[in-house]
């Protein structure tokens, strides 16, 4: 694959309040993969040793009950970050993420975490938003399953 534009980034949440000489910085330390559909990316409760950024295609995030039943707990659509278990303090990933259709994604280390975050004020803080709108949906969901009637 040849080296992404730093522009074509820029208007993501992880990049959008950095420089392009700050975006070429994160690139340059990232491994480009395509997924075919049904691949699976990381699987739930393996160690966690990349985080990634989904630039073409879609995610499933599945999570298993304890009775082995899957529930698709989240959708990752283009220019989102997934697999960043880093940011909830956890070593291991706490879903499994399936490649809905190809897909192409950036993915690095989760040493770089840090890395990422302390250095790159913007990349935190879009970073842990986006964290925050998930959670906000999951809410959501939860309040409309727990409140919802059967059909």
């Amino acid at each position: 694959m040849s080296k992404l534009d730093e522009s074509l980034l820029s208007g993501l949440p992880p990049f959008s309040l950095l420089e392009r000489s700050q975006i070429r910085e994160i690139l340059d330390q990232a491994l480009p993969k395509r997924y075919d559909e049904g691949a699976e990316i990381f699987h739930e409760g393996h160690d966690a040793e990349r985080f990634h950024l989904l630039l073409d295609g879609y995610i499933r995030v599945v999570k298993t009950t304890e009775g082995g039943e899957q529930i698709i707990a989240l959708h990752i659509s283009p220019g989102q970050l997934f697999g960043i278990a880093p940011a909830l303090n956890r070593d291991t990933y706490p879903a499994t993420a399936v490649a809905a259709s190809e897909s192409l994604a950036l993915s690095w280390p989760v040493r770089l975490w840090a890395e990422f975050t302390a250095k790159y004020q913007g990349f935190a803080t879009e970073s842990y938003s986006t964290l925050g709108q998930r959670l906000g949906e999951m809410q959501t969901r939860i309040t409309e399953l727990a409140t919802q009637a059967v059909e």
